[in-house]
This record gives structure tokens, sequence and C-alpha cells, in this order.
């Protein structure tokens, strides 16, 4: 994960692809704070974007903040509604 981190993030730097956007935000790399940091720079440009806000709501999720990963699942799904965004969300509330 740590070398597609790099990868993926280079790529995307030069090209948008949703894809893309949805591996990085499922990798697990030990510099968490790091791979946050680069999403949110990314939300600068692609604010709305429904694959980048459920790629945060995944890192949010996985570092046990409940209340940003159900807010940015939420955009996610108001943005775009997607299969992925809906059993996250759903996930996240069984959770609760």
């Amino acid at each position: 994960d740590e070398e597609a981190e790099v990868i993926l993030r280079k790529s995307l730097a030069q090209q948008w692809h949703h894809p893309s956007v949805d591996l990085y935000g499922r990798l697990q790399v030990v510099e968490v704070y790091k791979q946050l940091k680069t999403l949110e720079s990314w939300q600068k440009e692609h604010a709305n974007d429904a694959v980048l806000l459920l790629a945060l709501g995944r890192i949010y999720l996985r570092h046990q903040q409940r209340d940003l990963a159900r807010e940015f699942f939420n955009r996610s799904i108001i943005a775009q509604k997607s299969l992925d965004a809906l059993l996250e969300m759903a996930r996240l509330l069984e959770q609760m």
C-alpha cells in the first residue's frame, strides 16, 4: 500500500481519475495523516466529487472519527448516490 500511495498520488496530481481516487481511499498506509491531508487538499479542486468524499469518509472511519465519516458519506450520497457510499453509511450506522 505504501508504494501504491506514492504512485496514485503522483498519477492523480497529473490526471484526475475516479477509480484511482477510490483505490487511494482504500489504501491502508502507515502515514495516515499524510494520506488524509492529501485527500483534503484535493477537495479544494474537487469539492463536490462523490468519489473523493467517499474516500475521505473511509479514512475518517478507519480512525474512529465516526461523526466526520458520517458527514462525508452523507455528502457523497448527496453528490451522487452510489451503492458503495450507501453501504459505507449503513455499516457506520450499524456500528453506532
